[in-house]
């Protein structure tokens, strides 16, 4: 009788570490200022889709990231110079499926916003 008495205080010590954590996850998130309003872009090519996309937006701290609309969005390779549309959700889409994708290629991403800041970023 003593041995259960001892696995079940084992269990709730066990049991009130687990609700600790999860009530010090709730604590607010610091940040850097630096980081405020960083933005990103992020793109996958493939030969197997169809029309290639990039997503672009801005991170905000504590809050969802907010997507960027009037960005000046290419990607250029060897003999190739595609401009992105567009579409919503901070999408861009290869709307005309402009750009071949091809194994051994590399492809330059340009994004530009409209407060000059600029990403790039290559894949091959």
């Amino acid at each position: 009788m003593h041995h259960s008495h001892r696995f079940s205080s084992v269990i709730f010590f066990i049991i009130s570490l687990f609700f600790i954590h999860i009530t010090c996850s709730l604590d607010p998130v610091v940040h850097q200022q630096e980081q405020i309003g960083q933005y990103y872009a992020f793109c996958t090519l493939s030969p197997s889709i169809e029309k290639q996309e990039v997503i672009v937006g801005r991170a905000i701290p504590e809050s969802m990231p907010e997507d960027i609309s009037d960005a000046d969005v290419m990607i250029a390779s060897t003999d190739q110079i595609v401009r992105f549309v567009y579409i919503g959700n901070g999408i861009y889409q290869d709307r005309n499926k402009e750009l071949s994708v091809l194994p051994g290629e590399t492809y330059q991403l340009h994004v530009k916003f409209s407060d000059g800041e600029i990403i790039t970023g290559n894949t091959t």
